[in-house]
Formats: structure tokens, sequence, C-alpha cells
């Protein structure tokens, strides 16, 4: 009898202008083309290993696939001998050591679920041996996004980490605020999102694809967000950072931002009864509702 598993997923918000499912899914599929490597982190990259569109004829249907992480190692650096010890450290010995080209050793394949009509991306954040945090996702989206082929076909594209509900409202109730940054890249207003669509209108008119906004407190005060800064910081936390400085309960220095607490959902599944990506995609439908639910209250 197959055990029940655990899955932890987080979620990224992809944007582009224009804006439409089919944009989406040519990015994606343009990106997956590149074949092109991305480094994490030490010898740690990433690669986007494939792009499965399940209805080619329907935009709105979900783009499913792996990225695929791997250690690359340098072959040019010193070689050890476990047997003798002996450290291979000319270029004659390392000559002889012949590494497979195309073999990359110690491979996760990490599993995704992108939705081009609110263009989300879903991923497994932990499951098995499996894991990737949503902070080293977006890296390498933003790695792979920004490659100049992908720049020239769809123009820049924003990737935002989305935050927990918790992370925005605890920015924000922080005791005191001496300085607080609100970063919005242009936003994909869907039609539900009245506030969005404002903000881009303005942005669109004003020719602005990024909008910093800086609030400083006086000396000794405190910053109080009220409503118009709160709407701004809810568009933010989806589109962008909202990061603040000041000071805990108990009068320490603190820092707080939205890339700090990604917004995560796990459940359990049977692996008999239900797929690995059958997982993500009903945990992910559940999380796509509540993340319309940021705005702190």
């Amino acid at each position: 009898m197959a055990r029940d598993l655990k899955l932890t997923i987080g979620a990224v918000n992809i944007t582009t202008h224009p804006h439409s499912p089919a944009n989406y899914k040519a990015l994606f599929k343009a990106a997956f083309g590149l074949k092109l490597g991305i480094h994490l982190a030490g010898q740690r990259h990433a690669v986007l290993g494939s792009v499965i569109n399940a209805d080619e004829a329907d935009d709105a249907t979900p783009l499913c696939g792996e990225v695929l992480c791997y250690t690359k190692i340098d072959s040019n650096g010193n070689w050890l001998n476990l047997s003798n010890f002996e450290i291979l450290d000319d270029d004659e010995k390392k000559r002889e050591i012949r590494l497979p080209k195309d073999l990359m050793p110690d491979t996760l394949a990490i599993q995704y679920v992108f939705y081009p009509k609110t263009h989300l991306l879903f991923f497994e954040v932990y499951h098995r041996r499996s894991k990737m945090s949503p902070q080293t996702m977006g890296k390498f989206l933003i790695g792979l996004f920004s490659s100049n082929s992908i720049q020239e076909q769809f123009g820049e594209v924003n990737v935002t980490v989305i935050p927990s509900h918790e992370s925005l409202d605890q920015i924000l109730r922080m005791p005191r605020i001496t300085r607080l940054n609100i970063s919005i890249r242009r936003p994909n207003a869907d039609d539900q999102e009245e506030l969005e669509k404002y903000v881009l209108q303005t942005m669109t008119d004003q020719g602005v694809i990024k909008m910093d906004t800086e609030y400083t407190s006086g000396r000794g005060g405190t910053l109080k967000p009220d409503k118009a800064i709160r709407d701004l910081a809810f568009i933010a936390a989806r589109n962008g950072l909202v990061e603040a400085q000041g000071e805990d309960t108990e009068g320490n220095s603190a820092k707080e931002s939205t890339n700090d607490h990604p917004f995560l959902d796990t459940t359990m599944f049977n692996e008999k009864t239900q797929t690995l990506r059958q997982a993500i995609m009903d945990l992910s439908a559940q999380m796509m509702r509540s993340i319309k639910q940021i705005i702190p209250r």
C-alpha cells in the first residue's frame, strides 16, 4: 500500500507586455528552445527541461513541465585521488581525466504548472528529495527571461515571488516604521482587479515600467500607512517588492521584506490515486484563490 506523500508548493507571478495567454505560451516555448543553463549558487545550475502543452488550440490550457537542477563540475580545477591522496594539479595529469560532456551529476527534477491566463507559475518546493526554494526559482526565471533573445522578442519579463499573506501584514504593522519602500513593476491588470487596472493605466500613460516609492518618517517618529499606501503595497507584493526598516516590539532594529516570506501551501497525496502533477494542479487551484486576498485588512 502506497503511503501518503507530503507536497509543498510555491508561486511566482510572471508578467509581460503585451498581456495575453498566447504570448505567455510563446514565451515559455522560446525559453525552452534556448536550452540555457542558469547559474543558481556554487556549482548548482538549472535548465528549463520541458514545456508540455496539453491543448495547442486553447491558449488558456496550463503548461506543465520540469526545471532540471544539476551540479556543474569545474573540470579545470585540481582533482583529488582518494586512493593515495594525490592532488592532480598539473595540466598533463588532468588531461587524462575524461568526463562526458553532456552528462551532469546530482540532478533533481522540479515539476511546475503555469497558467497563461493568470500568468502564475506553481512549482514543487518540497517532495521527497526534490527541493527548490521560491527565491531560487525566482532567480532561475529572472536569469532565463533576461537572455538577449527573450528580451528582443518579448521585452522585459517581470518575475515576482508571491509572498505570504502574513508577510505584508507583518511589514505594515511593524511597531515602528522609519522607512518603507514600495517597488512596483508594471502589472498585468486582470478583469477582476480594478486596483491593478488603475495603476497599470497610470504607469502606461506616463511611460513608466517601474515605480519606486519611498516613505521616510521624521526623527523619532513612525510611519502610519493609510489605505492608499496599503493598496500600493498590495500591488507591489504581487508585482515587485515591499520592504521596511524600523524597530520590533523590544526596540531592536528590524528589517522586513516580502522577498523573505514566500507564500507556501502544503498537502498530502497518495501516488496510487493521484500523480504528482495532478496534486500540484489541485493545490495550485486552491492557492490561486488565496493569492487574490493578499491585501491586508
